[in-house]
């Protein structure tokens, strides 16, 4: 993939000593919250989309105030706030708080810090600041390599002796008696080979049998839920190259969302689609480690965006 998508994982702030005045911004009298931010990409094209991860940690009986898409972050502009799923612990909660910006200033800029609001378990409310983010904005024109050459102008007409024809049509006749050779031989080694009976089935039983092996390989009981998560990507971009043609593999998820949106996908299947791909690159990239239920939740998204965006069945088929 072009880009990375990277999530710096929430550092938790020291205990404070339990009072009556109101709470001071990140942290109360039972417990605190920590914030950790990160941006991606670190380097983007002007009006590209960025992201800026928040991974806010709390104690378990308190609760957290996503940041309104209302927040004015200086020269970068707020197109959406969404929430990934929950990580819980014995007595810390981490949640991760998903900022889609856009710019179009140049140059090396600086993502300012962004509030949270949290409330103690006696209802008082707080807030914590994440730390200010580098971000580079470069320009989407390429100048030309330097001390590149000037255009030449045309030459004229090139000469040929006798032998030097001879040599050419000689070479010429070889190559067409290579062509044709090499045609021959792979009409016959065509003709040997086996079909995979598998390549003949449909988009999304294919799906599904890929899936189906993905579980049987036993990856999360030997701990790798990184080569787990990316064989889950790469089931649902087959798919959807499969299904509807989109060149998936070389994508990053911003731009797979990006052309299915042009397609004639609903915005539920486009929903799932987005919650199965942004999951795995929290796994992937950000060295998120879901527990059992919740990765069985995104493969079961995964099945329910295939039979939801599957062919219709052909009316003589439905009557059977």
């Amino acid at each position: 993939m072009n880009r990375i998508l990277l999530l710096l994982l929430a550092a938790a702030l020291a205990c404070a000593e339990a009072c009556a005045a109101p709470v001071p911004a990140g942290r109360a009298a039972s417990g605190s919250v920590g914030i950790a931010s990160r941006v991606f990409p670190e380097k983007a094209t002007v009006g590209d989309e960025l992201r800026l991860y928040l991974r806010a940690d709390r104690p378990k009986d308190w609760t957290l105030r996503p940041p309104s898409a209302e927040t004015k972050l200086g020269p970068f502009e707020v197109k959406s706030v969404e929430k990934a799923p929950v990580e819980r612990g014995k007595n810390r909660v981490g949640e991760v708080f998903v900022l889609t910006l856009t710019t179009f200033e140049l140059g090396r800029l600086t993502v300012p810090p962004v509030s949270v609001t949290f409330i103690d378990e006696r209802g008082r409310e707080g807030q914590v600041f994440s730390d200010p983010v580098a971000v580079e904005i470069v320009s989407v024109s390429k100048a030309p390599p330097a001390g590149q050459a000037q255009l030449k102008p045309i030459k004229g007409p090139v000469s040929l002796s006798l032998d030097e024809l001879r040599t050419l049509v000689l070479a010429v006749l070889a190559a067409l008696l290579s062509a044709i050779l090499a045609l021959k031989l792979f009409f016959r080694l065509r003709s040997r080979i086996v079909v995979d009976p598998e390549t003949l089935k449909p988009a999304h039983e294919r799906a599904l049998l890929e899936l189906g092996r993905l579980r049987q390989a036993g990856l999360l009981p030997q701990g790798r839920l990184k080569e787990h998560y990316s064989a889950l990507s790469d089931v649902l971009r087959r798919y959807i190259t499969r299904r509807f043609g989109v060149d998936a593999a070389d994508l990053t998820t911003a731009e797979l969302l990006a052309a299915l949106k042009e397609s004639a996908m609903s915005r539920e299947a486009l929903a799932v689609a987005r919650e199965v791909l942004e999951a795995s690159d929290l796994v992937k990239f950000a060295k998120y480690e879901p527990s059992r239920p919740e990765t069985g939740q995104v493969e079961a998204r995964l099945e329910e965006f295939v039979a939801s965006t599957k062919p219709a069945p052909e009316p003589e088929a439905a009557k059977k």
